[in-house]
């Protein structure tokens, strides 16, 4: 997952927490991206649309511990082009997913910190760390909950989506890709509305 931007300026969806509120009593939460903030998502995922987003969150500190531990399951429902006909697909995601926050200035743990160490010996090829050992910053003494989502959003959307019955004529999904074989996908989906009696009159 991306690494969380070091401001607290609202993204496309925003859904800020006070860390101060959360404690070793799990506390939990509810949210959902509304019609304005779906199409700003739309765009920013490259998706035709994201018809329905919502997560259920649940935020938690163990006693004596500087990381703030949160987890929840995302739902959504989103629209894509099929890389092979360029007709509209509908994808329902439903996943688990979890992540770790904490204030670099009072919480370095010791795998990061040995890590570090490493770094400054010159040591090369060193393994990527666990989020839990590394931890996102918080920002302003806050997390923002909806941009966590939409990160892991962004990993769980199939990049070569296919209609039921889809074939490629030849090639790879990389072939798929250039702008030679793959319709510009905003004038395939009107296409598609005209052919289907749906487009604006």
């Amino acid at each position: 997952m991306a690494k969380k931007k070091e401001t607290n300026v609202p993204s496309e969806w925003s859904y800020f927490v006070e860390t101060d509120e959360i404690d070793d009593k799990p506390r939990r939460y509810s949210i959902a991206a509304n019609e304005e903030e779906r199409a700003l998502l739309a765009k920013r995922l490259d998706v035709v649309s994201v018809d329905a987003l919502e997560a259920k969150l649940e935020a938690v500190r163990k006693k004596g511990n500087m990381v703030v531990h949160v987890s929840g399951v995302l739902k959504a429902r989103i629209t894509q082009l099929c890389v092979v006909t360029a007709v509209p697909v509908l994808s329902i995601i439903e996943e688990e997913f979890e992540g770790w926050f904490a204030n670099p200035a009072d919480a370095v743990s010791f795998a990061k910190a040995r890590r570090d160490k490493q770094i400054e010996a010159g040591q090369n090829e060193l393994p990527v760390l666990n989020e839990a050992d590394d931890p996102e910053p918080i920002i302003e003494g806050k997390i923002d909950l909806g941009e966590l989502t939409t990160q892991y959003l962004s990993l769980f959307i199939d990049p070569y989506p296919r209609a039921e019955g889809a074939e490629y004529g030849g090639g790879d999904a990389e072939s798929q890709k250039s702008p030679e074989i793959r319709p510009n996908p905003f004038a395939a989906l009107a296409a598609w509305k005209d052919k289907q009696g749906g487009g604006e009159s």
